[in-house]
């Protein structure tokens, strides 16, 4: 059987790649890069030509003064990587261009006729590598992605120079099959494998079949999803680092091999057994190494993957049982030796996190690491940008690292970072005299913040800080719609001075909203909370906003303005929210009780948008703008349909648009059992009353489905305006839904 399904899995592959030859056949002059380029520029596509020039020097991309004979810009580079990031240098410095994911919109608007460089231009990489992922990103971000989103963010990474992603998707698949040799039932197992958005922390080890059970659907799925995934990693030349065994188990391996050693794993998070307390190999047991060697025998059966990259945490976030260098050594050594035992070239990719528990002193953190060969590691020095460990640490004792990004926790939604920092430092004699090998975002949950990211990956493309950040974020602005308007580019400097100034060690990550924090008397004032500090002047924020809205008929139909809009406006209610939390508490500390009444009077009306905060309105057809009406003024809106957020003038295109403003951290599970109230109005201009209703997400999709059904892909009439008010404030929505969600249509 096993001999079945390992020729099973080289057909699949073989497959793929025939298919890949097929769709390469009917182009001769095409390139893997040139796929990707068809890709992520559709119809402009064939203005531009890359291809691969055999070198054995670092990374290097060229683009050339002299196109080639079909007057296409050329671009070429030593590995596909190189010549994709080629694109995105020229695409951005020239043609002012921004091509990303979903989750934050692009900007494909290819001029025409395309600038003529005056003389070949030749960019080197800094560093080998270009990290991506944490292992939560994968469960906060990921958890639900099919393919197509996938593709989009492959191509994404090849373009930014990202070439070493974490690659966690369909382990489970495996994890089953090396369990299975050790005699594990799949009941026993069920107990083991938490739900999809839970992942991330049982990967880990930090807990145990929350959320569960995994359904085999999802397993199978996901496994299917993993073939495609390393395969257009394989074509793009992205080095996948795949996962392997840390010591953690099924509590039924403790029953099926009593003479062994186990260990349960300390507390974390205060979860109860059986979620908590997760069973663990004892490092210096002899089954650690032959579990360990099954699972990547299993995994390269399953995925003919030959990638030498393995991501293993034993300690995340977890005190060791045992204190002493001798048993921290082994542990580590463990690890590395289950690694070995199949690849001799086997490389230990670590998120250095672990070290910033208070348990992991210089002596205690150089024994863990002491038997693995420098060469034979790399560390990822997960949060670089607040609290980096490789000074602390003498860089890892002389294994390479990853200068990382982290800046969001728990795929928060707010604006934050620290955008000059991140400038300078990476660049800093501190980091350039240590033994850095990349860079890398590592952001527990993505979405938000598109900019920061932009930014750190530039450093792998050169060697010295942007001279002036002002004019970075004009150009960016221009990149983002296309077009250096004077609004949309005073609103990024604005952002700049904001929330964007952040300072190392000010303020944890991407601010929380107040409102998805637990009552009590002092939010965003506890150590914990310090992601709600407004730390810069919040007016200014309200001015982006209002530049924002300026320019709302020129920009509405652009992904990347919605986006922004409403990540900004998220932004000034959040801060307004902090604003009235702390009025609230100085009121409870002053005994003042009416003051009490009236600021809590306040917070309910904008949970409720009873009434709004703000609400675009354009005064005419041309575009002269939009008001603002401050909370303050319920007499004009409380009967009307203006009562809270105008979302339908944003296009209608193939779903409808549902912009929600507040967050919540698991919003995919929240909006299955959301509910939103939507006004059906027989005119918007004469502000008539709403006759209101209570409908689901489904509920919506299925009005949707019904109005395209009679009018086609069109937005709706004025007498069938959507007017969609928030009734379930936990809940973080942008977008399409049936775009970003299609599991819950």
């Amino acid at each position: 059987l096993q001999f079945l399904y390992f020729i099973g899995g080289r057909l699949q592959k073989m497959i793929i790649r025939f298919g890949v030859l097929v769709l390469s056949a009917m182009c001769a002059s095409c390139t893997p890069a040139d796929d990707l380029f068809s890709r992520v520029l559709g119809e402009h596509a064939n203005k531009f030509h890359g291809y691969v020039v055999a070198s054995q020097e670092a990374d290097t991309f060229t683009l050339t003064a002299q196109r080639d004979s079909s007057g296409r810009q050329v671009i070429t580079g030593n590995t596909v990587g190189s010549v994709a990031a080629g694109l995105q240098y020229y695409l951005s410095n020239y043609a002012k261009v921004q091509i990303r994911t979903g989750w934050s919109g692009s900007n494909t608007k290819v001029p025409e006729n395309l600038p003529v460089l005056k003389e070949d231009i030749t960019v080197p990489r800094t560093y080998k590598w270009g990290y991506y992922l944490n292992v939560c990103t994968l469960s906060y971000t990921m958890a639900w992605w099919k393919w197509e989103q996938w593709e989009q963010e492959l191509d994404w990474m090849a373009l930014t120079g990202i070439n070493l992603p974490l690659a966690f998707v369909g382990q489970e698949y495996v994890w089953q099959k090396t369990f299975a040799k050790f005699g594990l039932t799949d009941d026993d197992m069920k107990s083991f494998f938490s739900g999809p958005a839970f992942l991330a922390w049982q990967r880990m080890g930090n807990i145990q079949g929350w959320g569960g059970p995994l359904p085999q659907d999802f397993i199978n799925d996901s496994k299917d999803l993993q073939v495609k995934i390393l395969a257009r990693m394989e074509e793009l030349q992205i080095t996948a680092v795949l996962p392997a065994f840390a010591g953690h188990l099924p509590a039924a391996f403790t029953t099926k091999y009593p003479n062994s050693t186990f260990h349960k794993s300390s507390d974390w998070g205060h979860f109860p057994e059986p979620y908590g307390n997760v069973w663990m190999l004892d490092p210096a047991d002899p089954m650690f190494v032959p579990v360990g060697k099954a699972f990547v025998e299993t995994y390269r059966e399953v995925y003919n993957t030959s990638s030498v990259y393995f991501n293993a945490d034993q300690y995340n976030e977890m005190t060791p049982s045992n204190s002493s260098d001798t048993y921290l050594a082994q542990s580590g050594k463990a690890v590395y030796n289950s690694l070995v035992a199949v690849e001799k070239e086997a490389v230990w990719v670590m998120q250095g996190w672990l070290f910033l528990e208070g348990f992991w002193t210089v002596e205690r953190a150089k024994a863990y690491l002491s038997l693995i060969p420098n060469d034979k590691m790399l560390i990822l020095d997960l949060r670089s940008d607040g609290d980096e460990q490789f000074s602390r640490l003498d860089s890892y004792f002389g294994k390479p690292f990853i200068w990382s990004m982290l800046n969001n926790w728990g795929g928060n939604t707010g604006m934050y970072g620290q955008m000059n920092d991140i400038n300078t430092f990476p660049q800093s004699s501190i980091v350039k005299n240590s033994t850095i090998a990349g860079y890398g975002l590592t952001m527990e949950g993505a979405n938000t913040n598109y900019v920061m990211y932009e930014l750190l990956l530039q450093n792998l493309w050169r060697t010295l800080p942007h001279p002036n950040m002002t004019e970075w974020m004009m150009d960016y602005s221009e990149r983002r719609y296309g077009a250096r308007l004077p609004q949309t580019t005073q609103t990024w400097v604005l952002l700049h001075k904001t929330v964007y100034s952040g300072k190392t060690n000010q303020q944890e990550s991407v601010t929380r909203n107040v409102v998805t924090y637990r009552p009590h008397m002092n939010m965003g004032r506890e150590p914990m909370d310090r992601s709600c500090i407004v730390f810069y002047n919040a007016s200014l924020v309200q001015e982006a906003m209002m530049n924002m809205l300026s320019v709302y008929d020129q920009l509405s139909s652009q992904e990347t303005y919605q986006n922004d809009l409403v990540d900004i406006t998220r932004q000034v209610m959040s801060n307004e929210l902090m604003a009235l939390s702390d009025n609230h508490t100085a009121a409870y500390n002053a005994k003042n009780l009416t003051a009490m009444k009236m600021v809590a009077a306040k917070m309910l009306n904008m949970f409720a948008m009873k009434t709004p905060f703000w609400v675009p309105r354009s005064s005419s057809s041309s575009g002269a703008g939009s008001t603002m009406h401050a909370a303050g003024d319920t007499t004009r809106h409380n009967q009307t349909c203006m009562n809270g957020m105008h979302v339908t003038r944003l296009p209608y295109g193939d779903q409808m648009v549902i912009l929600l403003i507040m967050q919540g951290r698991n919003g995919v599970d929240l909006l299955k059992h959301s509910t939103f109230l939507v006004g059906n109005c027989t005119s918007m201009q004469q502000q008539q009353p709403c006759q209101k209703e209570s409908h689901s997400i489904r509920e919506l999709s299925t009005m949707n489905a019904s109005h395209k059904s009679r009018h086609g892909n069109t937005r709706p009439t004025t007498s069938n305006h959507f007017q969609v008010h928030l009734k379930v404030i936990r809940v973080t929505l942008k977008g399409i839904v049936a775009k970003y969600f299609p599991h819950l249509l």
